[in-house]
């Protein structure tokens, strides 16, 4: 079964995986702080945070289900 057809089963990311998502996580924590230092503190900055958060993790996924 490839990846993609078991995305409910554990990846575990290769070498080159970690670095791309270790270095996709850092671009996310400078989308974070941004998202702190610009917008008041509100719902809408919580929201933003969370959806960051989000696409944060959604961007591992993606490069962790790549095919080896």
């Amino acid at each position: 079964m490839s990846r993609q057809s078991d995305p409910y089963g554990y990846h575990a990311p290769t070498i080159a995986q970690k670095d791309a998502m270790e270095k996709w996580r850092e671009h996310c924590r400078k989308g974070d702080q941004l998202i702190r230092d610009l917008a008041p503190v509100c719902r809408y900055q919580s929201l933003a945070v969370t959806t960051n958060e989000e696409l944060c993790f959604w961007g591992n996924k993606a490069i962790n289900q790549s095919e080896d």
